[in-house]
């Protein structure tokens, strides 16, 4: 017990000098080293307890204890910007010691249980019941999202005069042959009323403005990129920019390893007018993708199409095509209105459903929308996204990821070891079973739609694609807060994370 009490203590003063460096004095002038004495602290509270034993209590304690490291690390390192890094690290402090304080105290009420063992099989029991529970509504909510997200069959077809003016546009930065088979799709659309506008966002080299320019006879406009403004990200400014030129009274959005078939943006023209909707993200087909890929964007595909977001004016959403009113896009303040947000599409989508104006709609094979984007294009993009989804908070980052190895992959790890192990009944183990199918059905059914029947046997591998998912996860923040995210050459961590720039980063 002397090692407990130790613990306690060096966990007591680890809080009391953790929260001495927010004193705004302090912080202002010596927040480089107020970290030390606090990091030191939490380096010998986590000894004493790998030293004491581990359990699930004393695993959840250090776990938080590094993420209290980590976010001292954050202050030690200060790129960002004074007040932000004040406000966001302080946050993240405060909601980890809150949640650190509870978790101790729960694990000394249970460490002093009369019987131990009777309390550590009924935590198990009541787990495995929330866990099913949580499964058995994820998988209703996954079938009516991809029962709702199925193309509609077109009640009639719309004549050419009918259909609205479309601009496509697509931001080009550094291509390589991809623009070229890109628009050399794009011209061979039949859609009548089409305006293609290619913005060349200051590339390196001739490649890219040369590509665009030898399919001006083809009606491809090429527009000349103007450096992003400041706290702009790169991405929303060519989209402005786009958005800017674009004439009609549409406009979609696609990078250059989207690929349409003849009728492509006919169709989506149709469904979107028959389903009375200003803006409509489309997920496109991966029927070549390689089971790297899979692995990656499924989960990606599951976190969009399983959960009950829509309750959460939480959209689906994905930047890889989507349609938009163009008047209605411009009233809502365009991408002024995002400058800063790694995916604006969400914001648009997430205005736009509360009017119920907004699709999240698959291709299905129906729509005849593609994507051939190559598996390091895939990491950096879930990598780019990631953690500005998760509000850019540490916290969060380990509050979901406890839930998915808690809800996700701890059901299948009872599963392989047994739960005569923890002293549960047979009930306990079939009900666990039951919740590791409900688990693989619902990624079965997202991992189909998106790849097709053939690609069955990746859903088998759920529980790896979740670990994939926490790790990258921890990647994309690490990166966002001690190294650099770029995209098409760009460091987007300067706006997005109030970075100070310093010649190494630019």
């Amino acid at each position: 017990m002397l090692i407990v009490e130790m613990i306690l203590v060096v966990g007591v003063f680890s809080i009391i000098s953790e929260i001495f460096i927010f004193d705004p004095l302090i912080f202002n002038k010596f927040r480089r080293q107020a970290v030390i004495i606090p990091s030191l602290l939490m380096l010998f509270m986590i000894g004493g307890l790998l030293t004491y034993g581990l359990n699930f209590w004393s695993i959840l304690i250090i776990a938080m204890t590094i993420f209290r490291l980590f976010n001292m690390l954050r202050i030690r390192k200060s790129r960002m910007h004074y007040d932000y890094l004040l406000s966001s690290t302080r946050s993240t402090s405060l909601a980890l010691i809150a949640a650190q304080l509870l978790i101790t105290g729960l694990y000394i009420f249970y460490a002093r249980e009369v019987s131990p063992h009777v309390s550590r099989t009924g935590v198990v029991e009541s787990l495995i019941l929330l866990q099913l529970i949580f499964s058995f509504v994820l998988l209703v909510s996954c079938y009516r999202n991809i029962r709702k997200t199925k193309p509609l069959l077109l009640k009639s077809n719309v004549n050419d005069s009918q259909l609205p003016t479309l601009s496509i546009c697509i931001p080009a930065r550094n291509e390589t042959g991809d623009l070229e088979d890109c628009l050399a799709e794009i011209v061979a659309i039949d859609y009548p009323k089409l305006e293609i506008i290619v913005l060349d966002d200051c590339s390196q080299g001739k490649y890219t403005s040369d590509t665009i320019k030898s399919f001006a006879h083809s009606g491809v406009r090429f527009i000349p990129g103007v450096p992003p403004k400041k706290h702009w990200l790169a991405k929303n400014w060519a989209y402005s920019q786009l958005l800017q030129e674009a004439s009609g009274e549409y406009i979609l959005f696609c990078g250059v390893d989207v690929r349409f078939s003849a009728d492509s943006l006919r169709k989506i023209m149709q469904l979107l007018l028959q389903k009375d909707k200003s803006m409509m993200s489309i997920m496109p087909d991966y029927n070549d993708a390689k089971f790297q890929i899979r692995l990656i964007q499924a989960m990606r595909y599951f976190w969009e199409l399983a959960p009950p977001r829509r309750y959460f004016n939480r959209p689906p959403v994905l930047s890889t095509c989507w349609v938009c009113k163009t008047d209605d896009l411009k009233k809502i303040g365009g991408f002024n209105a995002a400058t800063r947000t790694i995916v604006p599409e969400s914001f648009f989508a997430r205005t736009f459903v509360k009017k119920d104006k907004y699709s999240f709609m698959r291709s299905n094979g129906q729509l005849g929308v593609r994507d051939f984007k190559k598996l390091s294009e895939q990491r950096n993009t879930f990598i780019r996204v990631r953690y500005p989804q998760l509000h850019k908070k540490p916290q969060l980052v380990f509050i979901l990821s406890f839930m998915e190895l808690i809800l996700w992959v701890a059901p299948f790890i009872l599963l392989f070891i047994g739960l005569d192990v923890l002293r549960t009944g047979d009930l306990f183990w079939d009900l666990n079973a039951v919740t590791c199918v409900l688990l693989i059905t619902s990624y079965i059914v997202v991992t189909i739609s998106a790849f097709g029947k053939k690609y069955l046997v990746t859903s088998l591998v759920f529980p790896v694609a979740i670990v994939v998912d926490v790790v990258l996860m921890h990647v994309s923040m690490y990166e966002y807060e001690m190294s650099v995210v770029s995209w098409k050459s760009r460091n987007v961590c300067i706006p997005t994370m109030h970075f100070t720039p310093s010649p190494s980063r630019n």
